[in-house]
């Protein structure tokens, strides 16, 4: 049981620091990624300007992060892609002055 704990701790502390790559992007650097365009989003008044499309952002990065600390990599890396794409979606929409 002992060998099992320090294994698996030893297994999240890699995934956490390396990431995992699943084709050519790793998860964490899609999970950056994604708290990057979240900030930029922020950064541009998406949050009041945009707010569905921020709210769908945000929504899809936090799934992201919960299904890869779960160690569901595919379903988080999709969740990740789907964050990015509505944070420049929120952005595009701040940006024209939320008339898209």
């Amino acid at each position: 049981m002992r060998k099992f704990l320090s294994i698996t701790t030893f297994l999240l502390f890699s995934i956490s620091s390396y990431g995992i790559d699943i084709g050519q992007t790793t998860v964490s650097e899609l999970l950056d990624e994604a708290r990057t365009s979240l900030k930029r989003a922020y950064e541009v008044h998406a949050d009041t300007k945009a707010k569905y499309e921020f709210n769908r952002a945000k929504s899809y990065f936090e799934i992201a992060q919960e299904q890869t600390s779960k160690l569901n990599l595919e379903v988080g890396k999709a969740a990740a892609l789907e964050s990015i794409e509505w944070s420049i979606k929120a952005i595009s929409k701040s940006i024209s002055g939320g008339r898209k």
